[in-house]
């Protein structure tokens, strides 16, 4: 009751006042025209309304599945690096193993290789000097 009252305005009253008995009761249905056409127009817009927060409930839940699947492919890469990064770590722990190994094994060489230098020097000197007082 209170919103049809509300429809009609004081401009409404005062075309009512001039009226005549008979162009009343049409008046009063071009009012109350008037009134469901402004309320067909707010009804279609709290619809459009009610759609795009459909929409965007809809769109808002999609983007989180998104963002859970970013954060699961995010926290797999870091696993994976850390992994990489631990692997490195040992390889390069063996790797330097292995060249302390070939290091030392070097060092041997060099040191046969001395060691044979100077028995075919000794070798050599003991020919040298047993022909000669032969």
């Amino acid at each position: 009751m209170d919103r049809a009252k509300g429809a009609i305005t004081t401009p409404d009253m005062e075309e009512y006042a001039v009226a005549h008995t008979e162009d009343l009761s049409l008046l009063m249905v071009h009012s109350v025209m008037r009134g469901l056409t402004e309320a067909m127009v707010m009804a279609r817009r709290c619809a459009s309304v009610e759609e795009d927060l459909a929409m965007l409930r809809a769109k808002s839940i999609a983007d989180e599945a998104e963002m859970k699947s970013a954060k699961r492919a995010v926290m797999e890469l870091t696993r994976e690096r850390k992994e990489a990064l631990a692997e490195a770590e040992k390889l390069r722990t063996e790797l330097k193993a292995r060249d302390d190994d070939v290091k030392a094994a070097v060092d041997a060489k060099d040191k046969a290789v001395a060691d044979l230098k100077h028995l075919v020097g000794q070798i050599e000197g003991a020919k040298g000097g047993g022909g000669v007082g032969v």
